[in-house]
């Protein structure tokens, strides 16, 4: 019997920590690693070389366009089928009018992963990483509104499930435990790849 190749979505809100969660799982089982905002503003460029980051799209491209363009992404991310791979990107986006899904139903009926690894960290550390990190220019909408976006994003992880019988795994990466949050990821990938 052959193997059905696995999809690890990894996710959570910006600054949780997926970034270093993710480098270390993928370098324990030899496992690519797709950054769907990366493949997605690589789509966005060819079309707007306006935008100068993913952040920006987000919060300025068009509801149906954007939407389009993240269908794309999956279909170019699902070609690797036959292979074990890893996602990340965020379950829940902000705009400027809200948080509206990083992956539409279409999306995840397209890359179909078999795991949902939603990272979680208290909000108080969230909000001082972010703060730290001057790499990322995010805007100020809804910054403040860290505790819903991680529940929003726990909504939608159970409503993929749902929708299409995927497992769900939720992390605590708490400040000095990153290790621990590490190994609680490399036990789920291990046990699903045997």
């Amino acid at each position: 019997m052959t193997k059905t190749p696995q999809t690890f979505l990894f996710s959570g809100v910006p600054g949780v920590g997926k970034t270093s969660i993710v480098k270390a799982v993928a370098k324990k089982f030899n496992l690519p690693v797709y950054n769907f905002g990366d493949v997605l503003f690589k789509l966005v460029k060819k079309n707007h070389p306006k935008y100068k980051s993913v952040d920006e799209v987000r919060l300025k491209l068009g509801y149906e366009e954007y939407e389009s363009l993240q269908t794309q992404a999956a279909m170019e991310i699902a070609s690797h089928m036959n292979e074990d791979k890893i996602v990340v990107s965020h379950l829940a986006i902000a705009t400027k009018t809200g948080f509206k899904p990083g992956f539409p139903n279409k999306v995840t009926k397209i890359l179909r992963p078999t795991t949902v690894f939603v990272i979680e960290s208290p909000v108080t550390e969230i909000v001082t990483r972010r703060l730290e990190d001057k790499s990322r220019q995010r805007g100020n909408y809804l910054e403040d509104q860290v505790e819903f976006h991680q529940c929003y994003n726990r909504a939608l992880a159970a409503a993929y499930a749902f929708s299409l019988g995927h497992y769900v795994y939720c992390i605590s990466n708490e400040q000095g435990r990153m290790d621990e949050s590490i190994d609680q990821a490399c036990s789920v990938v291990e046990t699903l790849l045997k």
